[in-house]
């Protein structure tokens, strides 16, 4: 797992923690998809994933440069 999505303990308030579960969901669930080969599955998970990190940048949980490069490794995943 990517070092962007772990625990900060200084954070580690509810909130934090219920986006940063979210996020990992979402992305295993993609990446899941996408090695699986269903590109109907992976598009909606791809959009559910994008979706939940954009959500981490508006909660400065991540940095919106690391957000972009995920985002642009799902494309290329997807």
């Amino acid at each position: 797992m990517d070092s962007i999505y772990q625990i900060n303990p200084e954070l580690d308030v509810p909130i934090y923690r219920q986006l940063v579960d979210a996020i990992r969901t979402a992305v295993k669930k993609f990446l899941a998809a996408a090695e699986a080969g269903n590109k109907a599955e992976a598009l909606d998970a791809y959009k559910l994933a994008v979706k939940k990190v954009d959500q981490a940048v508006s909660h400065n949980i991540i940095h919106k440069n690391a957000a972009a490069h995920k985002k642009s490794q799902f494309t290329k995943a997807l």
